[in-house]
């Protein structure tokens, strides 16, 4: 026989905090049902995020790579030095590697 799980009184007085703060915040509307039933309603209507998704919001990617010592030591300088992220630094090579490349093709 399964028995009730009871509601604690710190549960309740949560629930009833909450609904004041949301009632203070001038929507009524969301204080119907507890806070434990809304919540559980968000999570199933929530969208399953996958990589592909990630990606097209412009989430960011990690990438591990191997480097000498001394290459981390410089990108560290230069970020330290120009008040950028070490992922900035990296992103700006990329542009002036671009740009390099592309001098060469048009000169050869």
């Amino acid at each position: 026989m399964a028995t009730k799980k009871q509601t604690s009184v710190s549960d309740q007085a949560t629930d009833a905090a909450w609904r004041n703060l949301i009632e203070l915040a001038g929507d009524p509307a969301a204080t119907r049902g507890s806070l434990k039933s809304r919540i559980a309603t968000e999570r199933r209507t929530d969208k399953k995020l996958d990589g592909r998704s990630l990606r097209r919001t412009g989430r960011t990617v990690q990438q591990n790579v191997r480097l000498r010592l001394e290459t981390t030591a410089e990108i560290k300088n230069i970020a330290e030095a120009q008040g950028w992220l070490v992922g900035e630094v990296i992103e700006q090579a990329i542009e002036a590697l671009k740009v390099q490349l592309q001098k060469q093709s048009d000169t050869a």
